[in-house]
């Protein structure tokens, strides 16, 4: 724990960034197991510039993208861009070239798994969903889950919220038709 906080203080005072004053929102997407199409954006108070400046002198690979500066740390897999100064994106080179383009062109997010990530979002402080079948993100031969049970389940959603006395979690399955349910 020790060695843990001395690096996030370092940290924080490289970057200006402290997690616990400064992060508010965390979101990751991604369409399946293995994809190189994931992606995490943050929402917080930032200071890109002296990210960018840790990230050169730590050797990083910046480069820029239709005005967005990117970095990735030596031998990273995973990219990282400002889109603003609250908002944080991580993902393949690929990825976030697509987020940075949909950011640009002020892309509303809307369908299913709008409206379901809405709705999980408004009762929840820690929350998923999805309305790709849960099978899709377990690897094949996989005996963590049965996959007769998960093949009958189209969507999900779940969450957490804290308050004084604890938590409480809360889920909702859908299923192929109620006779699965």
């Amino acid at each position: 724990r020790c060695s843990i906080h001395r690096a996030l203080s370092r940290s924080a005072a490289a970057t200006g960034f402290d997690y616990q004053r400064d992060l508010q929102e965390v979101v990751g997407a991604s369409n399946g197991v293995g994809s190189k199409a994931s992606l995490v954006l943050a929402r917080g108070s930032f200071q890109p510039n002296k990210f960018l400046a840790l990230a050169a002198v730590a050797g990083a690979t910046i480069t820029n993208y239709n005005g967005t500066q990117m970095f990735t740390p030596p031998k990273g897999a995973t990219s990282v861009a400002f889109l603003d100064s609250s908002t944080l994106a991580m993902g393949s080179t690929d990825s976030l070239q697509a987020a940075i383009d949909r950011y640009a062109a002020h892309t509303q997010f809307k369908g299913p798994l709008a409206d379901k990530a809405i709705a999980a979002s408004a009762t929840s402080d820690a929350w998923f969903a999805t309305v790709t079948p849960p099978s899709q993100f377990i690897p094949p031969n996989s005996t963590a889950v049965p996959a007769n049970v998960l093949q009958q389940v189209r969507e999900v959603s779940g969450g957490l919220r804290f308050d004084a006395s604890g938590m409480i979690a809360t889920g909702e399955l859908t299923t192929v038709s109620s006779q699965q349910a």
